[in-house]
């Protein structure tokens, strides 16, 4: 096993483990109730921690780990048809609905 992610929090750990587990990559969250003890260890030993199953998912772990820390884009495109401006995730435009070009 390799450990592969320290989160900050047990939600932001279960997020990740989420992530792993859509892609059919085999994690376990350990340190879940490690904060407990704070004071009494150091507080890096303390975080909870996601480990890989397997060693060979590393790379696609690491990655999608890194996709999901990305900031959130906020590029906007303009509709043709209204002028309106939408995210550039969306394919349609919010105000009208006309497919992205």
């Amino acid at each position: 096993m390799i450990r592969i992610y320290q989160a900050q929090d047990l939600p932001q750990a279960q997020l990740i483990l989420d992530l792993l587990d859509q892609h059919n990559i085999q994690a376990l969250l350990q340190n879940t109730n490690a904060q407990s003890a704070m004071g009494e260890l150091p507080f890096t030993h303390a975080y909870p921690e996601i480990w890989l199953k397997y060693e060979k998912d590393t790379v696609q772990a690491k990655q999608l780990i890194a996709d999901f820390e990305q900031p959130i884009s906020h590029e906007q495109w303009s509709c043709k048809s209204c002028q309106e401006l939408s995210p550039v995730t969306f394919d349609f435009c919010w105000a009208c609905e006309a497919p992205r070009d």
